[in-house]
């Protein structure tokens, strides 16, 4: 079956001992005012300042290895309906380009992301934390859920 999402994609990162899949959402232009911060991380490409899109962390989710998929540049079209070869072609380097940026920044995005859970769990009130996924409350769900469907 070919799903046609638009950025339906993300990454993978762990803290302690839970991994939590965070997506990257497609450009919007109230990117442009946004500043990054514990919960975002604009990909953007500082020579051009062009931003591709954006790592929202606070819409994190823990995630089992069963459910990740490895994204490949041939097997994209498994995934994704593109109207021309020149669409493919696209997309291919947008995803080559925010894989570069996100490399670059890997330990700044893993370090955010270890501090907002942190955050979120010993300021739960705040206006940031309110953003937030659940984080603990996710980890036993995510876990309940994996047991419940390994016993089909």
């Amino acid at each position: 079956m070919k799903i046609n999402w638009n950025h339906t994609y993300g990454i993978v990162l762990e803290i302690n001992s839970f991994k939590y899949y965070v997506p990257i959402s497609s450009y919007k232009s109230k990117y442009e005012k946004l500043k990054n911060d514990l919960d975002f991380f604009k990909i953007i490409n500082t020579q051009t300042n062009q931003i591709y899109s954006a790592l929202n962390l606070n819409n994190m989710i823990p995630i089992e290895d069963d459910y990740v998929t490895i994204l490949r540049y041939d097997n994209l079209r498994t995934y994704r309906l593109f109207k021309t070869d020149e669409d493919f072609e696209k997309f291919v380097v947008l995803l080559k380009n925010e894989l570069s940026i996100i490399n670059l920044n890997e330990k700044l995005i893993k370090k955010n992301a270890k501090e907002l859970y942190y955050f979120k769990i010993e300021n739960p009130n705040t206006t940031m934390a309110k953003r937030c996924c659940n984080f603990k409350f996710a980890n036993v769900k995510i876990r309940f859920v994996t047991i419940l469907l390994k016993l089909d």
